[in-house]
């Protein structure tokens, strides 16, 4: 086999490399690399936390020419329906949100680009390499050091007029007609640069002039500034921010860094561990630009060797652990022994030293042999017809090879690595390969962690602030200046933010009366009293029966079986209405007899499942509803085991089964107080894509009840081209259309009285979709829903008729949160956080159109995360942003 000797053996950086340790083979290594300049750099964990109290904030109010919304009125053409007005301050005071003032003491900025250099199938690491290089290369910005930032992969944006000498120094060129996206823009040939063997000729270009006063006029409301691009240009300025972070932090994007200090392991995981990050953006507020920072902890894996991460079986499986470390850079440890002095200092560089895309060798390393290559007088490897290269001499041991040339012993047990190609291998101990830190572990961690990645996660809102004002703006790069109030950002970069957060109106919109058989309570969390009778259930009778998993203690079945019918009578079941299929309770299930079992049990007529189970057992949970739901359209619940059944907890866990169990029936738990006023003739649909490996599906809700309570849904698989073959946009349902007509004609099957047969309004909520995607919503779904009812109408028999649909964005994906101020009570159900019912619509909003945050709920854990809703088409008369305000936070008062 043969044995490619390319890259060489780097010297190790533990003998001489400054601030770093010695490896460690211990199942917890202590690595340390304090040196930031290294690949490695991976500083001691700082286990100090800012105990600073937060502050009162930086007080905020709307500028008053924006109360004025008739001047928004002249605006030609709206990209979507524009706000006519804001709530009315009730006197409720105000909130901090995690939002800075955001000052720029240019003018103008400039953006340019370094056309040419290699993008595809090349890693981050790379590109930021070439990038370097082309920036060392062209001379002419040397004299503008200090006046530019970049993203470090292509772009350059200046607070000076960089083009303005380019024409002194390089020669215009005309751009190809393929590369219409710079077809406006001014164009120079560029220098060669030592990219690949013959060098690389690049060009510059000059892509436009930003002009801040766009977006300070934006944040206004001028109607003349609607269509600004505020994304191009508040990702230019999320550059000038970047500008400052030095090695003491990870960049992982464009306007996201993790504390490289920051560390905390993932419960006893070796090869996990969690990095506390921050997130930032800019955008127009209302009245001034602002910048929105928060908290983003996310997992990584640990700069262990590689030996070390294939032998942690308690964090992945051996597949898993394969096939990740596929995707892993490696760093090569140890010192190569050679009398060659050059070659020693080569191979001691980063660049020498770093492997990608490694792989675990069927056999050990002792098993293996290899020949060398022969070369040329210039020492190259030489090729023959078949552009294989030309081995010679006799086969050597691998392994007694890399012994002596690294002088350490070796475990010839072990699987080699092969870090090179397949056809041209590198081999390497997996001892001598340490993972090189600060790689995401992208992917949702393992089950068994997932708690402990939820409990790194979640931070109180106190806390959350605290960190966000103070290690979190030191790490970006601002530096408090002569005015306290306000930081300057190191690297002479022209721009100030403000030392502490805004703050924001609020109004809070109260409790719902929530409406079970009667009028029943106004909290945000409550338990059922014992006259609570469910709001409607179905009255056809029903058969269950009882599963358990052999771990699960033989008497459970009967125990919840008893706990369960004495909840019946909340769902309006009589005791005979309930028949148990299997009253002896003798039903014990595994992975490989579930389907048998279930078959066995639709045979018998039964309804529902119930499956008791343990708590880690989720494999048997999906396995479950996979099966009883989509293959015998059986309805299923799942019951964890209390071994104390002593416990008080029962009675309220087995009140939230059997409101599960009436949901499954067709009953409807609850609504809220004279929910027919607020839904008449009114359907709601609701939409969401998910993306599972096999690929994407496309979801949709219709309510068919005048409460909105029951709701029927529609499943597909979503394809992968569209109609005339192009990709399909992951974010937008293309299969909408159809959907909805299903949807249509089960609120006709539902509604038999209904003389209209067709509700004349929808009110269309759309979950997951990007700001980018908005306009792509209304282009293809909007028209979907429209030709779904058209279609409708026409298979009912019915009149043409326009549709009144009113459709909105439902945003959980965003970095937008509000904490109390200090001193303020916050929600003593909620963990500290604000009240649930807290409405913004102010400063964090859109200055033109309709949208605001809700935080309908009591956060229990962390800090909470309110909803953003953006009307993207307002077609139902009089149904008005506080209208839809009021009806997704269901207050008291009806609409």
């Amino acid at each position: 086999m043969a044995y490619h000797k390319g890259g060489g053996f780097p010297k190790s950086p533990f003998k001489g490399a400054k601030g770093a340790t010695p490896p460690s083979n211990s199942a917890f290594p202590n690595y340390v690399n304090n040196n930031p300049k290294s690949e490695m750099h991976y500083p001691s964990v700082s286990t100090h936390l800012d105990k600073a109290t937060p502050s009162q904030g930086e007080d905020w109010s709307l500028p008053a020419e924006m109360n004025d919304r008739k001047a928004l009125s002249k605006t030609q053409k709206p990209m979507w329906p524009l706000r006519k007005g804001f709530s009315k301050d009730n006197g409720q005071g105000k909130i901090v949100t995690n939002h800075f003032t955001y000052t720029l003491t240019a003018k103008e900025l400039y953006e340019y680009k370094i056309l040419d250099l290699p993008a595809e199938k090349i890693n981050r690491q790379v590109k930021e390499q070439n990038f370097e290089k082309a920036l060392r290369a062209c001379s002419f910005l040397q004299s503008f050091q200090g006046s530019f930032a970049t993203n470090e992969i292509d772009t350059i944006i200046s607070w000076k007029p960089i083009h303005e000498q380019m024409s002194s120094c390089f020669t215009v060129v005309t751009v190809d007609e393929l590369e219409a996206e710079y077809k406006q823009c001014q164009v120079w040939s560029g220098t060669t640069v030592p990219i690949g063997e013959e060098g690389l000729a690049l060009r510059f270009a000059f892509i436009r002039e930003i002009k801040i006063q766009d977006l300070d006029q934006c944040s206004l409301a001028k109607p003349n500034y609607e269509d600004t691009n505020c994304v191009d240009i508040a990702r230019c300025l999320n550059i000038l921010i970047s500008q400052s972070l030095n090695a003491d932090v990870y960049k992982q994007s464009a306007n996201k860094f993790f504390v490289k200090t920051a560390r905390s392991r993932l419960a006893q995981s070796i090869s996990l561990e969690t990095v506390r990050g921050y997130f930032y953006n800019v955008k127009p507020g209302m009245g001034n630009i602002i910048v929105n920072f928060n908290l983003a902890t996310s997992a990584f894996i640990r700069p262990i060797l590689v030996s070390e991460f294939l032998s942690d079986h308690n964090t992945f499986t051996s597949s898993d652990a394969e096939t990740l470390l596929k995707k892993l850079r490696v760093y090569v440890e140890y010192d190569r022994k050679s009398d060659d002095a050059e070659k020693t200092m080569r191979f001691s560089k980063d660049a020498s030293r770093v492997w990608s895309g490694c792989r675990l060798f069927d056999e050990s390393i002792g098993r293996l042999t290899f020949q060398k290559k022969k070369r040329d007088d210039n020492g190259k490897p030489l090729k023959d017809a078949k552009d294989n290269f030309i081995y010679e001499g006799p086969h050597l041991s691998v392994i007694d090879h890399l012994r002596t040339v690294f002088g350490r012993s070796i475990d010839s047990n072990l699987k080699a690595i092969n870090v090179g190609k397949q056809n041209d291998p590198v081999w390497y101990p997996q001892e001598f390969l340490r993972i090189v830190p600060f790689q995401a572990y992208t992917k949702q961690v393992p089950e068994h962690l997932t708690a402990a990645m939820v409990n790194e996660a979640c931070r109180n809102p106190a806390e959350s602030r605290v960190l966000i004002e103070t290690e979190g703006l030191r790490s970006l790069g601002f530096v408090q200046g002569s005015n306290a109030s306000a930081f300057n950002l190191r690297n002479n970069v022209p721009l100030k933010l403000s030392s502490t957060m805004l703050t924001v109106p609020y109004q809070n919109l109260g409790f719902p009366e929530v409406l079970y058989n009667k009028p029943a309570m106004r909290a945000s969390s409550w338990k059922l009293r014992p006259d609570i009778r469910f709001f409607n259930t179905n009255a056809r009778a029903f058969k269950y029966m009882f599963f358990r998993m052999s771990d699960v203690d033989g008497s459970s079945p009967g125990f919840y079986d008893k706990l369960l019918k004495g909840q019946f009578a909340r769902c309006g079941l009589q005791v005979a209405q309930a028949q148990n299929a299997n009253p002896s309770y003798d039903a014990k299930v595994t992975s490989v007899d579930l389907k048998a079992n279930l078959k066995k049990a639709k045979d018998r007529g039964v309804n529902l499942v119930i499956l008791i189970l343990r708590q880690s057992d989720r494999t048997l949970y999906r396995e479950l509803k996979n099966l009883a739901e989509r293959t015998f359209g059986l309805q299923s619940v799942c019951i964890v085991e209390r071994l104390d059944k002593r416990d008080n907890f029962f009675g309220q866990y087995m009140q939230n089964i059997s409101m599960k169990v009436n949901l499954k029936l067709g009953g409807v738990n609850h609504t809220a107080l004279r929910p027919n006023e607020r839904l008449s003739h009114t359907m709601i649909l609701g939409a969401d894509l998910s993306h599972p490996s096999t690929g994407s599906i496309a979801a949709v809700v219709g309510s068919v009840d005048p409460a909105g309570g029951k709701c029927l849904g529609s499943v597909r698989l979503q394809p992968l081209q569209g109609k005339d073959g192009e990709i399909s946009d992951h974010e937008i349902i293309y299969t909408l259309e159809g959907m909805v007509y299903e949807r249509l004609l089960h609120w006709n099957k539902f509604n038999p009285s209904n003389t209209s047969k067709l509700p004349d309004k929808i009110i269309y909520y759309r979950d997951g979709v990007s700001s980018g995607h908005y306009s792509k919503v209304k282009d293809i779904e909007i028209v979907a829903i429209n030709r779904a009812y058209a279609k409708a109408r026409t298979a009912l028999k019915l009149p043409a008729k326009a549709l009144q649909l009113t459709a909105i964005i439902v945003t959980k994906r965003h970095h937008t949160r509000f904490y109390v101020l200090p001193g303020q009570p916050g929600d003593r159900w909620g963990n500290g956080n604000t009240l649930s019912g807290t409405c913004v619509d102010k400063l964090v909003t859109s200055p033109y159109y309709q949208d605001f945050f809700l935080q309908s709920h009591s956060g229990i854990k962390g800090t909470a995360k309110p909803t953003h809703y953006f009307v993207i088409q307002d077609g139902i008369p009089d149904m008005g942003l506080e209208k839809i305000r009021d009806l997704v936070s269901i207050p008291h008062q009806p609409l």
